[in-house]
């Protein structure tokens, strides 16, 4: 990784509240949308109650309805009313705490439809991957709920800013900033792994730059974030909070199924490899015989997710970040806001 001066102070750090356009995260780590069906309202809830942004993933959530097959849209838009509500159901009574959000794709062809409805039943963020959301304000004109685009470069970054402001007079109400150490699909082309991890505290010095002009737009740092050491570095940056997925799957709350945490407890270093979507981009998961059969047939890899979510790890593919090897232990998700608010 190379050198790069620091934008602060290194070391040790006090996470700050901040503010996603009206929106208060009196801690601001963001759990990251864990797909298939294992970030639903149980950990979200958990997450938003200890201050931090609960986030459910709109991806494929209704693959457990009798429907699923015959009417994806239908089944899950009902399963995301169902778990936004819910989530809010069980902080409803909280104090200080978080935000419960929904993450969608860019790339779906129904990402009207899915944030329209995360909308409806009460999502108050809406984080939107898989692309450059450059006409994602189309879609919400609420502007009490808050708009955070991911992006992988500062370029991609300039692009959303103009583009809302010139077509929509809006910015967004903060930025995720993926690194190339995430878990899931990523935002380079796996022939830029190696430069984005090289550059990786440039880039967020980069973007945090790009940021500062505006009024109140916070930067949200993740890929490789996986203890407080991993944030402390970030943060001296430029990062004014932090995204996990991978810490977050051996809690107590996580949606996933047993057999789906204890592939994270028992994974290796170099039991994680990386697979290709159908669009280019690379994928991190764990190595398994179902990877070795199928390769990277689009049709095999939904099918996979959708058999760890289930259980199935001999069929399954589970996706992961570059640590999960550090994963010992199921704990709690007070447990880890503790580590990084000690």
């Amino acid at each position: 990784m190379r050198k790069h001066p620091p934008a602060r102070d290194p070391g040790p750090f006090t996470l700050k509240p901040i503010k996603l356009g009206k929106i208060l995260v009196p801690v601001p780590i963001f759990q990251g949308a864990l797909s298939i069906g294992l970030s639903m309202s149980t950990l979200a809830a958990a997450v938003a109650k200890e201050g931090g942004v609960g986030i459910i993933a709109a991806s494929k959530i209704g693959f457990r309805e009798p429907d699923y097959s015959s009417d994806p849209l239908t089944a899950n838009k009902r399963i995301l009313t169902r778990e936004v509500r819910r989530a809010r159901e069980l902080v409803k009574d909280c104090e200080n705490r978080g935000p419960i959000g929904v993450n969608v794709m860019w790339s779906s062809r129904h990402l009207q439809d899915y944030v329209e409805t995360a909308a409806a039943a009460g999502a108050e963020v809406i984080i939107c991957g898989a692309g450059v959301p450059t006409n994602l304000p189309r879609c919400c004109k609420d502007k009490k709920i808050a708009l955070v685009p991911i992006v992988s470069s500062k370029r991609a970054a300039n692009i959303i800013i103009r583009n809302w402001a010139k077509k929509y007079n809006r910015t967004p109400d903060g930025f995720i900033f993926q690194g190339p150490l995430a878990g899931g699909y990523l935002g380079v082309k796996e022939f830029q792994m190696e430069a984005a991890a090289e550059d990786f505290y440039k880039n967020i010095a980069d973007i945090k730059g790009e940021l500062e002009a505006l009024d109140n737009c916070p930067l949200i740092v993740c890929g490789g974030i996986y203890g407080r050491e991993d944030a402390e570095k970030a943060y001296a940056y430029g990062a004014d909070g932090f995204q996990m997925g991978t810490r977050f799957v051996t809690t107590r709350e996580c949606d996933a199924c047993e057999e789906f945490k204890n592939a994270y407890l028992n994974c290796r270093e170099k039991d994680v490899t990386i697979i290709t979507s159908p669009e280019g981009f690379p994928g991190r998961v764990i190595e398994s015989p179902y990877v070795k059969r199928t390769g990277e047939d689009p049709r095999c890899i939904t099918k996979g997710l959708i058999n760890a979510a289930m259980g199935d790890l001999e069929n399954g593919l589970v996706f992961c970040g570059s640590k999960v090897y550090k994963a010992d232990k199921i704990e709690s998700v007070a447990d880890i806001f503790q580590e990084f608010t000690r």
